[in-house]
């Protein structure tokens, strides 16, 4: 883990922290290759507009704004990363102060739509963000059509950049992710047991990233590779 809040600045005493496994080098485009080009172009200054994510649970939003942060800060420039649903962000004061940031990521923006002081408070960040020149980068379940907001002007408002609905990866895709995610801690996933595994573990981001934290640990332990007789072993156990 990293500061996370507050990146490229002082940090915030909210005890946010973002993983060392969420920058864009690490993100697996699949179908949202534009998305990432985009966000790697928002972070690195050479695009002017605010950015909105859209997507299910496990398609990646919460990765690429994690990875605009540890991108926008790795140029030196001021950014925030903001989950709305943590506990820790239950007061939307916290939206304030924020507009002398270079760069705002505001994630899971559903779990405040329909709270009229929080959509005021996200009114009032959006426009001081734009006076002030910064960026925002909005993630949610769902378009800002479709957020049941109260305040017309704000949906007009996160509509105004572009908008992706990130989908999911393919079979392949997934595969390929883990290898990638295994492959930054030193493992290495012969083809086999990669088709092996993937056959029987549950597919989606979120399952495989747990996965790859239990197969770091467990291969570490037993000081042996990943064949198929030492995963048949690890699922057999779990």
């Amino acid at each position: 883990m990293v500061d996370g809040l507050a990146l490229g600045g002082g940090q915030l005493p909210l005890g946010i922290e973002l993983s060392l496994e969420t920058r864009l080098d690490d993100f697996l485009p699949g179908p949202n290759a534009e998305a990432l080009a985009t966000a790697n172009a928002l972070a690195e200054g050479r695009w002017q507009s605010n950015l909105y994510l859209a997507g299910a649970s496990a398609t990646g939003k919460t990765h690429l704004l994690q990875g605009v942060s540890h991108a926008a800060s790795a140029m030196g420039r001021q950014v925030a990363y903001l989950p709305l649903s943590r506990p820790e962000m239950r007061d939307p004061e916290l939206l304030a102060g924020w507009a002398g940031f270079d760069v705002v990521c505001l994630d899971d923006l559903q779990s405040v739509a329909g709270e009229m002081a929080w959509e005021r408070a996200l009114f009032r960040l959006y426009e001081d963000m734009r006076e002030a020149g910064g960026q925002l980068v909005f993630a949610a379940d769902e378009p800002p059509a479709s957020l049941d907001l109260c305040l017309p002007d704000l949906a007009s408002r996160l509509a105004a950049g572009p908008v992706y609905r990130l989908e999911p990866l393919d079979d392949d895709d997934l595969g390929e992710a883990l290898r990638l995610r295994l492959a930054r801690r030193g493992l290495s996933l012969p083809d086999d047991s990669a088709r092996w595994l993937m056959r029987r573990v549950r597919r989606d981001m979120h399952s495989l990233t747990r996965l790859a934290d239990r197969l770091d640990h467990l291969s570490l332990t037993a000081q042996r590779g990943l064949t198929i007789p030492f995963l048949r072993q690890v699922l057999d156990d779990t």
